[in-house]
């Protein structure tokens, strides 16, 4: 042993050279993605990135990722502490089980288009480590394409296409209805200073003979979206139009046969005003029949006019009188002739006219399959006929007083507008039994908060319209079966109707909860909110933050926190939408396709969380 001990160290050095060779071709690595990683604007992204081979990264010094510098930071881990940088919070996470694999990939949530780039993914360790970099692409698709009408005549026509809020820079192209593409004038591209999305434009001529319609399409390269927009143009709308010119020859037609055409035409127009005004005068008498009124409309003595009032009145019930809905009918009916008569809307933010049957069902729905021919509008721009499904009307035809004219024979009811003499919609069907003048408004439902199904820390006035948060707790101590027994919320009250339509006032909450709920719906323990679970509701969290709780969480990034909002329960569409209400107007937040039918037993709910002790009230609302 004492011999060889000279070369057994040199032996024992020569492995330990070997062994630091095999080890160097094995170290450590952070693998990421060599292509770029590719998301869309508001969607989550996974950032891949993991130790390789696989060791923990659990006791690593620092786990680090930032964007172009290291001083930009995005995620950083140190010491088991959490660090989010600037933009970054609340947006991005590491999944703690996955660190012992070595797994140190940054999931990037709601991502914006500013979030495009290159990031880097650092894991140090005592003796090692190492910042590899992976690149983002961030798309964001854009606005459909409006289509408007430059100009036209009776032969041929000009049309704009537009689209905006597009990243990267999108293309666009026409085709006729057969999808042959066809020529236009496309403008380039422009890219807005502020945001970087690129707006596009283009325009087409084109003549009644060599298509019926056409198509804009917009898109991006390489990506499989696209929008289009298909505007169908039919013989009778060049019909329509006056010619924009007019040759005429003077030398060929005699300047006196042009003084006699005129003269006659306005003998012929002198003459249809006389006729019109004649038959303006013969309107039918139309007389309001307070028997079928719902019992919050009163019926003026007179019988022609009607208003709201917000308590019910002391009414006999009978089979012809509408429960659900605000509506009244006229007490003469017709079955036979040509009847005309007018209604005075004014401004009105809401309100159904047309005709009806008079034996009215249980469900009073008001399409013409079950005997109702109305319009409705309402102040959040809803102009339509009730059809299924409904026609939009142009919401510039909103009259303040509407003409109403009944050929019975031919089954046609049409509407005008009175004071823009232009028409506005025609019915064109079979009247087969007695119809009666209709007038009513929109659904506006009395909500009541019920206090039986309050948490126990929420207050409910006297009146049942606000709820407030209280810490020290001033409702019932008992966890009974109607209660919500650990998150904030109430259920309220509601008319059961195929259409509902409340408001709540939220102005000086910071975080809330609104929407509606299956009276079914889990009341115990912590509560996931979503469309499957029987909740169609949006929240605000930190005066900031909007979103809709559906089956993958929406955040509204464009909208500001609403001081009011309008919630409109339709359960005949199975709808549920939300409004921002300011006066008399409204506009959209946003809108549950997938809501409750009118077999559901469904309430409203309301949560005004549990971070202060502002109230939110449910508004009395006046038709």
């Amino acid at each position: 042993m004492g011999i060889f001990s000279k070369n057994g160290l040199m032996i024992n050095r020569v492995l330990l050279f070997i062994q630091y060779i095999v080890f160097a071709d094995t170290q450590l690595t952070l693998v990421v993605p060599s292509s770029p990683v590719a998301t869309s604007t508001h969607q989550d992204v996974l950032l891949p990135c993991h130790l390789s081979p696989e060791r923990s990264a659990a006791d690593a010094k620092e786990i680090r990722w930032f964007k172009e510098s290291f001083n930009n930071l995005v995620y950083l881990h140190k010491s088991g502490k959490v660090t989010e940088g600037r933009g970054y919070e609340g947006r991005v996470s590491l999944f703690p089980q996955e660190l012992q694999r070595g797994n140190v990939s940054l999931l990037l949530r709601n991502v914006r288009l500013t979030d495009g780039g290159k990031y880097k993914c650092q894991v140090s360790f005592s003796d090692w480590f190492e910042e590899p970099a992976l690149q983002l692409t961030v798309r964001q698709p854009g606005s459909r394409p409006l289509v408007e009408i430059l100009r036209h005549n009776r032969d041929c026509i000009q049309m704009s296409c537009s689209s905006k809020d597009w990243y990267p820079e999108p293309y666009m192209f026409w085709m006729n209805i057969r999808g042959k593409k066809m020529e236009a004038i496309i403008e380039k591209s422009k890219q807005s200073g502020g945001s970087g999305v690129f707006s596009i434009s283009s325009q087409i001529s084109f003549c009644k003979l060599d298509t019926a319609g056409v198509r804009c399409v917009v898109g991006q390269q390489d990506q499989e979206l696209q929008f289009e927009s298909l505007v169908k143009v039919t013989d009778e709308f060049f019909m329509s139009t006056l010619p924009d010119r007019l040759h005429v020859s003077a030398i060929v037609i005699p300047i006196t046969l042009g003084l006699v055409c005129a003269l006659i035409a306005v003998l012929l127009f002198i003459n249809q005003r006389k006729v019109c005004r004649e038959k303006l005068k013969d309107f039918d008498d139309v007389t309001l029949d307070p028997d079928t009124a719902h019992p919050k409309l009163r019926v003026h003595e007179d019988g022609k006019s009607v208003s709201a009032v917000n308590k019910s009145l002391p009414v006999e019930p009978n089979k012809k009188r509408f429960d659900d809905h605000l509506c009244v009918l006229a007490k003469e009916g017709f079955s036979s002739g040509k009847h005309y008569w007018q209604v005075e809307v004014q401004d009105k933010t809401s309100w159904v006219i047309g005709v009806g049957k008079e034996d009215k069902d249980t469900k009073e729905v008001f399409t013409p399959e079950e005997g109702y021919w109305t319009l409705y509008y309402s102040k959040n721009d809803e102009f339509c006929a009730v059809t299924v499904p409904e026609t939009p009307l142009p919401a510039d035809l909103k009259p303040q007083t509407v003409g109403v004219f009944m050929h019975y024979e031919r089954g046609q009811l049409s509407f005008y507008n009175v004071d823009e003499r232009c028409h506005i919609y025609t019915f064109n069907g079979t009247f087969q039994e007695k119809l009666f003048p209709f007038f009513g408004t929109r659904v506006t439902s009395d909500v009541t908060l019920d206090k039986d199904t309050a948490h126990r820390k929420l207050k409910i006035s006297d009146d049942g319209k606000e709820v407030q948060w209280i810490e020290e707790g001033v409702q019932n101590e008992s966890n009974g079966f109607n209660r919500f027994d650990t998150e904030p919320f109430v259920l309220g009250t509601v008319v059961r109707s195929w259409r509902s339509y409340w408001e709540v006032r939220v102005e000086e909450k910071e975080d809330w909860v609104l929407g509606v709920a299956l009276a079914s719906a889990n009341r115990k323990g912590q509560l996931t909110m979503g469309p499957s679970e029987g909740f169609w509701v949006i929240r605000l969290s930190n005066g900031r933050s909007l979103k809709a709780l559906s089956e993958k969480v929406e955040v509204l990034t464009d909208i500001s926190p609403p001081s009011t909002v309008g919630i409109y329960l339709d359960c005949k569409e199975k709808q549920v939408s939300f409004y921002s209400v300011h006066g008399e107007r409204g506009s959209h937040i946003y809108t549950f396709k997938d809501g409750p039918g009118y077999d559901s037993n469904v309430c409203p709910i309301v949560s005004p969380w549990n971070n202060d002790d502002n109230k939110i009230r449910i508004l009395s609302i006046t038709p």
